[in-house]
């Protein structure tokens, strides 16, 4: 069977067994005609989430989080969209042909934009919030597993990576010239994430790490804000910038 003619077959598959699925994750209880369980997307002590067995969906009314047995070991899991196939292959005892006229199933190999992106996968979509290292910059005081190293500066290549799987990222910038921190918050920025900064063990805004720690020329800011996508959240930082500059202005009027 090839890969395309297994998708459907799994999908139909995976449906019915839904609540087998889930179960290997979540301690879930008979509720009604489905079962119930603590999300495991989101801290809860009250079970808000369901597994329809009829409809083979999860839906999280806490959350938000729904969508099928594929899905939801995408997400929790950290795994693309063809692993989860061929885990299920295995679990179902289908085999997929690796190519037209071969029997042996492989996965496709697909070189990771950042190294060791895919080990902690998982971890930043629990997280929701990825933690960049920028440069060699310390990091005895991150205390999470959702982290991963880049080079000086954040590339649109590994931001567009790490956004399938949050839309949040702390940059951790340690000694990084300010060239490359600038970069690499435009490229967050660019790239649809709300962006963090980790500063002598403190986590703050950009825009207050740019203006209070920082602290580079105007036109550096303004580019900054320029790169934002979304046209509202451009207007509520040109505002928190204009203010922040006045009270910078008056404090040194007092001085």
């Amino acid at each position: 069977m090839t890969f395309t003619q297994a998708i459907k077959q799994i999908r139909d598959l995976s449906r019915d067994d839904i609540t087998g699925i889930v179960s290997d994750y979540v301690e879930l209880k008979r509720s009604g005609n489905g079962m119930k369980g603590c999300c495991p997307f989101h801290d809860e002590k009250t079970p808000s989430f369901h597994v329809s067995d009829q409809k083979g969906i999860y839906k999280c009314f806490g959350c938000g989080l729904g969508g099928d047995a594929i899905d939801f070991v995408m997400r929790i899991d950290g795994k693309e969209f063809h692993e989860v196939i061929y885990q299920f292959a295995d679990r179902f005892h289908i085999t997929i042909e690796n190519s037209s006229t071969g029997t042996d199933k492989k996965e496709p190999r697909i070189p990771e934009p950042i190294p060791g992106l895919k080990k902690v996968r998982s971890e930043i979509r629990k997280a929701g919030l990825v933690t960049v290292i920028c440069g060699d910059s310390p990091t005895d005081e991150i205390d999470n597993k959702a982290a991963v190293n880049i080079p000086a500066s954040f590339t649109p290549e590994e931001a567009k990576a790490l956004r399938k799987f949050t839309n949040r990222c702390e940059l951790v910038v340690g000694e990084v010239a300010w060239e490359n921190v600038r970069e690499s918050i435009k490229t967050g920025l660019t790239e649809g994430f709300s962006v963090t900064i980790l500063s002598n063990g403190q986590s703050m805004d950009w825009i207050y790490y740019v203006t209070e720690v920082a602290q580079p020329e105007r036109g550096d800011i303004i580019k900054l804000l320029a790169a934002i996508p979304d046209s509202i959240s451009r207007s509520v930082y040109m505002t928190e910038y204009s203010n922040l500059a006045s009270q910078n202005s008056e404090a040194e009027v007092c001085r």
